[in-house]
């Protein structure tokens, strides 16, 4: 029998191997070519047996070249026109199906998950499934290559029924209480309570946190419930979170104040506390006061637990493996027809293939949904602009592997480091660096290995052209390094202890909770269904990227969707 480390460190795709056997791998007489990667090769965490050889920059061991958006930069997906079909038109279908889901990320992995009664397939441009919550593991600890942890869900909803279902109420670390903080090259706990800070910086705090208490009381609950008051929240989404904190603690925030929550939203927003939505913001640092899941491989873990379930559906007595799980297919155009939509995607092999769906779910984000759907502002007036008013945020994540143990007890080590964080874009792109260091090991059984997880926003205009520059994998390990060596020793950690670092890059990470875009009611828009046929399910539907929101959008639309099939 595996143990739970061994389980863990595995992955869903390898173990399946073993578990389920050749039976898993062998289709009945029958089944179509759908053209995708093997589904038991596509779980959302992938076990790393043998590391690459590395690259020395500085004197440390990188990975040769980017995980998630992983493409050569000639290649990425949708910089160009997806949609020209040999001939001038798509491929007629070949199949039915009742839903198609568009998106293998954790709302797409939900939806099909509400929906998996129902004959339905999920598409992934990616080889693997999770989206921005994908994973590896390495040494038998899981690591996250994007978002890292969720709320604690409130008894008896939803989100707490579904993470029972899926089993990760059973594998979870909470993490709670002030994180501990990177500044003036020591790690300092109580960081407002110490004597030592200026009186000045302890009563803006003081101030601040009553706003905090007052937040996780008078919770903006978002997504909106529509029949609840919701004025107030539409209120304070006309403000910014650096207007409303100033105006209601009555003073221009101190710099070190400023600095750590500068910090946190750069962090968890992709931009500073100067653009992001009031509403939006106490959505977050509120919710934080109710203790974090923290899980093997973060939120890849979620999206593997998710997967997982899944994957039943593929080995099921007489189901064709492959058919429903269609990871590599890059869908090119969503077109309302006759009983359904056609959909029609580009495969693993790059060949076009169609199918009919008798409803559309997409699950992808709105910058791309708005290139696919065939003649979309016919259908859907004003919805072209709609969705290119959300904006999206570039971001990378490092994760480096550790051959010992990190002795500290800590999940987030905040780097505050000389206390002057940026006051905006201009000021941040040239001060451009990690925010956040994380025990990528937290949530797993203490071992001889351990993975540090750096998290480097990339909070101004043009950090997405700049990722996308060929120099800008040896531009970004050339400035890591310097950095690495100052957290390393805050950790008392060796530059020999790291085996490899691995970096990650997202384009279009998550969107910007700007503000205004509930108050003037785009985000309600932008997620109304399209003819009952195609239906919207991602973070982008409130431009609030947390797991909470791909979760609940999906839970809101999957009966919708079901309704008539």
């Amino acid at each position: 029998m595996l143990s739970r480390r061994e389980a863990l460190g595995a992955g869903v795709s390898a173990l399946a191997m073993g578990m389920l056997g050749r039976s898993a791998l062998a289709k009945p007489p029958g089944c179509p070519n759908t053209g995708s990667f093997p589904w038991i090769t596509s779980a959302p965490i992938r076990a790393l047996w043998n590391l690459p050889d590395s690259i020395m920059v500085d004197g440390f061991p990188f990975a040769p070249w980017w995980t998630g958006d992983s493409w050569a930069n000639d290649f990425m997906p949708f910089h160009h026109a997806e949609n020209v079909f040999p001939g001038g038109s798509p491929p007629p279908p070949t199949e039915s199906v009742d839903v198609a889901i568009i998106g293998g990320g954790l709302s797409g992995l939900t939806s099909a998950y509400l929906l998996r009664e129902h004959n339905f397939v999920l598409f992934d441009l990616r080889a693997t499934f999770g989206g921005a919550c994908t994973g590896e593991a390495w040494g038998g600890v899981p690591y996250s290559l994007g978002s890292a942890y969720f709320i604690t869900p409130d008894e008896g909803t939803f989100l707490d029924r579904l993470y029972r279902d899926l089993g990760v109420d059973r594998l979870y670390r909470l993490s709670s209480g002030e994180d501990p903080v990177g500044y003036q090259s020591q790690i300092v706990h109580n960081l407002f309570r110490r004597h030592s800070t200026p009186a000045i910086e302890r009563e803006a705090y003081q101030r601040y946190s009553r706003m905090v208490d007052f937040y996780a009381e008078q919770y903006p609950d978002i997504p909106l419930d529509p029949a609840g008051d919701t004025a107030w929240i539409r209120h304070l989404d006309t403000m910014t979170f650096k207007q409303h904190v100033e105006q209601t603690i009555g003073m221009q925030a101190p710099p070190l104040l400023a600095s750590m929550i500068q910090g946190y939203f750069y962090s968890s927003f992709g931009a500073g506390w100067e653009e992001i939505s009031a509403a939006s913001g106490w959505n977050f640092v509120a919710a934080e006061e109710f203790g974090r899941w923290v899980l093997p491989g973060g939120n890849a873990g979620l999206a593997q637990a998710l997967f997982a379930k899944l994957a039943l559906r593929e080995t099921a007595p007489g189901a064709c493996p492959g058919q429903r799980l269609r990871a590599g297919c890059r869908v090119a155009d969503v077109r309302l027809a006759k009983g359904g939509a056609q959909v029609t995607y580009r495969d693993a092999h790059g060949a076009f293939r169609s199918l009919m769906a008798r409803k559309v779910v997409m699950a992808c984000s709105k910058h791309i949904a708005k290139y696919m759907i065939h003649d979309l502002e016919t259908l859907a007036p004003g919805r072209f602009e709609d969705y290119s008013s959300i904006p999206y945020c570039c971001y990378m994540v490092m994760n480096v592997l550790l051959t010992r143990p990190i002795r500290q007890n800590f999940y987030d080590l905040f780097l505050l480091y000389d206390g002057q964080y940026p006051r905006d874009g201009n000021e941040a792109e040239q001060w451009s660096r990690v925010v956040d260091a994380l025990n990528g090991a937290y949530a797993v059984p203490h071992g001889p290995n351990s993975v540090l997880t750096l998290y480097w926003p990339l909070p101004y205009a043009l950090a997405r052209v700049q990722e996308l520059n060929d120099e800008a994998w040896l531009r970004n390990a050339t400035s890591l390094a310097p950095r690495l060596r100052e957290i390393l020793a805050l950790l008392n950690l060796r530059e020999r202890d790291v085996r490899q670092i691995r970096m990650t890059r997202w384009g279009h990470a998550f969107p910007i909770a700007e503000r205004g875009l509930i108050a003037d009611g785009v985000l309600e828009r932008v997620r109304q269904p399209i003819d009952d046929r195609i239906y919207f399910v991602n973070q982008d539907n409130w431009a609030l990227p947390a797991v909470e929101t791909c979760l609940l959008e999906a839970a809101e639309f999957a009966p919708k969707v079901a309704r008539g099939l």
